[in-house]
């Protein structure tokens, strides 16, 4: 059993006995100056400031990652028949500046083999489709990480997983007992992420390690199955939280994390909330571990009586009606933030049948 340990507490993963079919890509955007693990994945800092930490889970990922991220995209050419790595992939290489996939933080992760079908270069599977699904694989894993890490109303975002710079996407995939290795990149985006990268370290890491919502969490972001309604809706969240963050102008940012709250604060429903039922529904769920001054039920009350209602029926902007852009957004985006928190933990009293506090 592999286990990390934080300032007081650990999380644990039990490896598979089986052959592990696993995927290394890089996270646009992100300087992660350790190690971090999450129930089945790993992430690997990078240069500079990078201190590995030892920890025993690591070494399923490790190797592959010392070995594969290490290796020269300007090499890859020559790895062509051995990896089965495609002219398509070689050709958007030619755009990409980076040197190496290690010069990035790295996510490593397990993965379902029907994610990506037949590795073998006459595969049914047409590889820009595989590299897409493991993409949005590794993706929900990073949304948990965001989670923690975005500070609310920053324009500071994590960018893409797999992303190599030029709107490029890459991946590495294999299994544990070296019959395959495969390398794949597409062109997916049409612009790039263009800021510096977020820097965390140990610290960060530790207060992840001991917040109970990360605890519930991280084994079921890693999980190929969640049938669970609240933990679908959980993880919906997390993924318009995170694709918030990529909207430029303030209304459609506004409105989209307005949208969430809403689904959160509607769930359980046996009918459509509206009007005050539904600001104080969504008061009541931000309002555990709401750490704002203020009330949050005031809070609501300001932004759905007037902006939220103006800004989604009608042309106005935030100028037209005296708001405060900035202020706003961060408002509502901890309240978003902590609606997630809240369900998570409704989820987990639901499940061993504990009472809500």
């Amino acid at each position: 059993m592999s286990c990390y340990k934080g300032s007081n507490d650990c999380v644990c993963y039990q490896p598979k006995t089986m052959r592990q079919h696993y995927a290394i890509a890089c996270v646009e955007g992100l300087h992660l100056t350790c190690d971090f693990v999450v129930y089945s994945a790993a992430l690997f800092g990078c240069s500079p400031n990078y201190s590995p930490t030892p920890v025993r889970l690591h070494e399923a990922f490790r190797e592959p990652h010392g070995i594969l991220a290490s290796i020269p995209f300007a090499n890859y050419e020559e790895l062509a028949d051995e990896c089965s790595i495609d002219l398509l992939t070689l050709q958007v290489l030619k755009c990409v500046t980076a040197q190496r996939m290690n010069d990035f933080t790295c996510l490593a992760w397990e993965i379902e083999p029907s994610l990506v079908g037949d590795f073998g270069k006459n595969g049914t599977h047409q590889p820009g489709q595989a590299l897409n699904r493991i993409v949005e694989t590794g993706e929900q894993i990073m949304d948990l990480i965001r989670l923690f890490l975005f500070k609310p109303g920053e324009d500071a975002t994590i960018g893409r997983v797999g992303g190599l710079g030029s709107g490029i996407s890459g991946a590495w995939f294999g299994d544990s007992g070296g019959t395959f290795s495969r390398f794949i990149a597409r062109k997916t985006a049409r612009f790039q992420l263009v800021q510096d990268p977020m820097e965390r370290g140990i610290a960060d890491v530790r207060r992840i390690y001991n917040d109970p919502v990360f605890r519930e969490l991280c084994s079921v972001v890693c999980a190929a199955k969640k049938e669970d309604p609240l933990l679908n809706l959980v993880l919906r969240s997390l993924r318009a939280l995170r694709e918030s963050r990529d909207i430029q102008a303030a209304e459609p940012r506004f409105q989209r994390l307005a949208s969430v709250a809403e689904d959160l604060a509607r769930r359980n429903q046996t009918k459509r909330l509206q009007g005050t039922e539904l600001r104080n529904r969504v008061a009541s769920m931000a309002d555990r571990g709401w750490q704002k001054e203020g009330d949050i039920l005031a809070a609501t009350k300001d932004l759905w009586d007037n902006a939220r209602n103006p800004l989604a029926h009608s042309a106005n902007t935030f100028a037209m009606i005296g708001r405060d852009s900035s202020r706003d957004i961060a408002t509502l985006e901890m309240t978003v933030i902590k609606m997630i928190q809240s369900a998570v933990l409704d989820w987990r009293d639901e499940e061993f049948h504990l009472p809500s506090t």
